[in-house]
């Protein structure tokens, strides 16, 4: 008899006698996910809607109103800084806004009708520190129209709204903006959010006020508005779009060819921007359009590249899968991006674009998610793209990234001698370098260094009347031409269209170059 050995059996797969794996990665991932949908679920709340934004705004608001206020504080802050807050001071003063500083009117700068009532909330503290609060405050502000926008036109649950609120925070163009001195157009970012808000709800009254503080900021973003309104037509209302579009598109027609000239003693106070193309707007638009290739040169060059970059890789490039959202802006940011203004203006020429971009990709997430019994359910790997977009594209290029130190601003030696500077002139009249017009600005006269050619040079050109005081940073000019001024000056400088010698006396010697009116004589 013949006995056969039984086989073992084999193990079943999976048995005790395996050993676990040391981390068990597909339980994390039910963790996670079931840990993202609870806390979706707490936030996905009317009580959350109340009150999430004005949190975030006030977070927001805190961080930059600091870092603009270091970077005031070490006295960073430029000529453009030192414009509004002459503007302010005549406004305080009751006096017409003829600034000396840019030697134009202040309206015939932007037409930003928005500084007579911020001029008179500088009455509540020290004039430089209320309008870098309210740059601050309205940039943080913008946190709250596009909180509402994610949450109730694109119908995003709280995942969602929230990466759009943390792009927007780290939002590049918003941090340079905020810390390129101050500008009107800061406050009109949160307008052109909430008009984008109101105008998809259909609420015309609020979305007329806000369109039209917008537009009081600069008057430009009228065509920003009219962008905006094309976009209300295409998706809500055909009429109030069509009629905003038109009235802003002839706003802006107005502002440029009547009110700003007016204000401008008759010249066309930005046409040299374009003078590639004009010398007057309707010649500069005619060579835009005649000289296509010339056009598409300078719209393509590589600092315009490398802006198009910032503006769209902070949020993963989602608004170019919904271009009905952003196509309306291209117009007035491509004109941007075609006139010749330097580097100094472009913070304040990304505020249309910002909004269209940000309310783009607020209406992108909605449409890769997954759609709810009321809400929109976004892919949380899609969300950490954006965030990481974000992140990476804040520290690259945002002027509050790390690698730009700002834990580091702080005053040297070179600061205190600006400061003592400009405690000696006192109140009286003063023309002085860039650097300093900061410190300068709540004067009746007060005036950036001009030059003028001569038979020997290059020399300092004095307006009219003469200043008391000459401040020159000698950080920012050639000790060649620093000395050739300084030998100018105390031969005595012809005022700017008169027969005169002014000359000038040095007082103390460092890095500002400090003169006192001496005497006038007559030029023989």
């Amino acid at each position: 008899m013949t006995t056969t050995t039984p086989k073992p059996a084999k193990k079943a797969q999976g048995s005790g006698d395996e050993l676990p794996p040391i981390v068990d990665f597909e339980r994390l991932r039910r963790s996670a996910a079931a840990r993202y949908l609870r806390w979706q679920g707490r936030f996905d709340t009317d009580v959350a809607d109340r009150y999430v934004p004005w949190v975030a705004m006030l977070a927001m608001f805190g961080l930059l109103f600091s870092l603009a206020m270091a970077r005031f504080q070490a006295l960073d802050a430029g000529h453009e800084m030192g414009d509004y807050l002459q503007a302010t001071w005549l406004i305080r003063n009751g006096e017409v806004p003829q600034l000396t500083i840019s030697e134009t009117h202040m309206l015939a700068i932007q037409l930003s009708w928005i500084m007579y009532p911020v001029a008179h909330l500088t009455r509540l503290g020290p004039p430089a520190t209320m309008l870098l609060a309210i740059q601050s405050l309205a940039l943080s502000a913008g946190v709250v129209p596009l909180w509402l926008v994610g949450r109730r036109i694109a119908k995003l649950r709280a995942g969602g709204a929230v990466t759009l609120v943390m792009a927007y925070a780290l939002f590049p163009a918003v941090h340079n903006l905020n810390l390129a001195d101050f500008h009107p157009e800061s406050i009109a970012l949160p307008c052109l959010l909430a008009a984008f808000y109101y105008g998809l709800s259909g609420r015309w009254i609020a979305f007329g006020i806000v369109a039209a503080v917008a537009v009081a900021c600069r008057a430009d973003l009228a065509l920003a508005v009219a962008g905006i309104g094309i976009v209300v037509a295409l998706h809500r209302d055909r009429k109030a779009g069509t009629i905003t579009a038109v009235v802003g598109l002839a706003y802006a027609i107005v502002a440029v060819f009547v009110l700003q000239p007016y204000y401008a003693g008759g010249a066309h106070p930005h046409i040299e921007s374009l003078a590639v193309f004009g010398d007057t707007p309707s010649s500069a638009l005619g060579g835009l359009i005649t000289q296509p290739f010339r056009a598409i040169q300078e719209l393509f060059r590589e600092g315009n590249f490398q802006a198009l970059v910032v503006l769209l890789a902070p949020v993963a490039f989602l608004p170019v899968v919904a271009p009905r959202y952003l196509l309306p802006v291209v117009p007035l940011q491509a004109l941007y991006l075609i006139a010749d203004v330097g580097e100094s203006q472009t913070a304040q020429q990304f505020v249309p674009a910002t909004a269209f971009v940000m309310v783009a990709a607020a209406m992108v997430l909605a449409r890769t998610g997954r759609s709810g019994v009321t809400r929109v359910l976004v892919d949380p790997r899609v969300l950490g793209a954006v965030l990481l977009a974000a992140c990476v594209f804040f520290v690259r290029d945002s002027a509050a990234s790390p690698y730009r130190d700002p834990l580091a601003w702080e005053r040297d030696a070179l600061d205190a001698s600006r400061e003592g500077a400009v405690e000696l002139t006192g109140e009286d009249s003063v023309m002085a370098s860039d650097t300093l017009l900061a410190q300068l600005g709540e004067r009746d006269e007060v005036y950036r260094i001009r030059e003028r050619e001569t038979e020997t040079g290059r020399a300092l050109l004095l307006p009219v009347p003469a200043p008391q005081w000459i401040l020159i940073d000698s950080t920012q000019v050639s000790s060649e031409s620093a000395q050739q001024w300084e030998d100018t000056l105390r031969a005595g400088l012809r005022v700017d269209g008169e027969e005169q010698l002014v000359s000038y006396t040095a007082i103390g010697d460092s890095s500002i170059q400090v003169y006192r009116r001496l005497r006038d004589t007559t030029e023989q």
